[in-house]
């Protein structure tokens, strides 16, 4: 934030870390899950956004245990990140 938004003043050597909680759901259709889940930050030291964030998006499951997902993270309606993975399942 501090080298591309210069104009927001935000200092170099803020705390980047985070702790939330969060409380979700998985919508099985076949080998197809939606993801739905929201959260709240607990330690936010930098005021970026909102503590309340929500994640939607979808799983898919490849295997018995393994599974690629694409997730959507936002505060309201100002998206932070888009999210792609490959995971594993025990």
């Amino acid at each position: 934030m501090a080298s591309a938004y210069p104009e927001e003043a935000v200092d170099p050597n803020a705390d980047w870390k985070r702790i939330g909680i969060f409380a979700g759901h998985k919508f099985h259709l076949g080998h197809l899950k939606l993801v739905s889940q929201l959260g709240y930050y607990l330690y936010y030291p930098t005021k970026y956004l909102d503590r309340i964030y929500t994640r939607i998006g979808i799983q898919y499951m490849m295997s018995k245990h393994i599974y690629a997902s694409i997730l959507l993270k936002s505060h309201y309606a100002k998206a932070e990140g888009l999210e792609v993975g490959i995971g594993f399942k025990l």
